[in-house]
């Protein structure tokens, strides 16, 4: 029988565990990974989790995990990721961990988190990405994340938040980066400039010429747009004439609707939209390499996609379509 004890890789993530989470975890002290995201858990995080003092990743996202986030897991100091997105937590973020000074990723959105943001936030001075948003956190953002240098996402959106939030980016970013103060960037909800960044996408497509068009899809043509900061969207404009159909115009709001909600990372992320009377698009992440029917349309990468890669592909979309029907 296998030896767990002395492994440092454990990944359980994408099938259908239920119940609770083994609170004998904990005595797996060799991890270095840990995945059991995109399961059916249901119970508390256990505290023996802190116990796993060599962990550099932990992913807990998309389960339905109860209860509050554990002070425990400020034991946790050699922590690069913590992913406990798209649960049922519930209670304040735990002021502890301010103290994992090695966490590069913190994601806690898509829960019941409420109380206030703890000012010790401001201590992951290697904290790249922090994601809150969709949940009930209160209060105002403390200026102290100006100080949080290596910051390059911020979501913060969808809570009851109070005060000014418009730096959003920590002050190095202006500095080093003008681009984005003049033209805005739309990586981050909160920093979207709507106004500017409508000008550069205008400007980045020439008024949506045909020679950046990439794509038609069913109710709309999609555009190769690279904006003055470097980074490159695919936007997904509305015919002209479809934007007047009351039946387009609803699937296009609803279409924002849902994908403002999801959260997964084999589903193309929404940046943001425009809604105006002369044009309606969506922001998206920009696929370098296409889509799948782009791939299976060509020859030359189709022979690429064996059968087995091909079972693989269909495995992981029913997951996206279970993941995006309970959500």
């Amino acid at each position: 029988m296998f030896n767990l004890t002395r492994s440092e890789h454990l990944d359980l993530s994408c099938n259908s565990f239920i119940g609770t989470l083994p609170s004998h975890l904990g005595s797996l002290t060799n991890l270095e990974f840990l995945d059991l995201s995109r399961n059916r858990l249901t119970s508390p995080i256990p505290p023996s989790f802190g116990s796993m003092i060599k962990l550099k990743f932990l992913d807990l996202s998309i389960n339905q995990l109860r209860g509050p986030i554990p002070q425990e897991l400020c034991n946790l100091q050699k922590l690069e990721t913590l992913n406990l997105g798209d649960n049922l937590l519930q209670g304040p973020i735990p002021s502890a961990l301010g103290c994992l000074s090695q966490l590069i990723i913190l994601n806690l959105s898509m829960n019941n988190i409420s109380g206030p943001i703890p000012p010790h936030i401001e201590y992951l001075k290697n904290l790249e990405q922090l994601d809150l948003n969709h949940n009930q956190i209160s209060g105002v953002i403390h200026l102290e994340f100006r100080n949080l240098s290596r910051l390059s996402y911020l979501d913060f959106s969808s809570n009851r938040l109070s005060g000014n939030v418009s730096f959003q980016y920590p002050s190095y970013h202006r500095e080093s980066q003008p681009e984005i103060e003049k033209h805005g960037d739309v990586c981050s909800v909160l920093n979207y400039d709507g106004t500017l960044a409508f000008e550069d996408f205008i400007k980045a497509t020439e008024d949506f010429d045909l020679k950046y068009c990439i794509g038609t899809g069913g109710y709309g043509s999609v555009y190769e747009a690279k904006l003055p900061n470097g980074k490159t969207f695919a936007l997904k404009k509305l015919h002209r004439f479809e934007a007047k159909q009351p039946a387009f115009d609803k699937s296009f709001k609803n279409e924002i609707e849902v994908l403002t909600n999801l959260r997964h990372k084999n589903i193309v992320k929404l940046y943001g939209f425009c809604l105006h009377n002369q044009c309606n698009f969506l922001v998206y992440e920009y696929m370098e390499k296409g889509s799948l029917f782009c791939a299976l349309s060509d020859n030359k990468f189709a022979v690429m996609l064996d059968w087995k890669t091909r079972v693989n592909i269909i495995k992981h979309v029913a997951h996206d379509f279970s993941y995006m029907h309970h959500c």
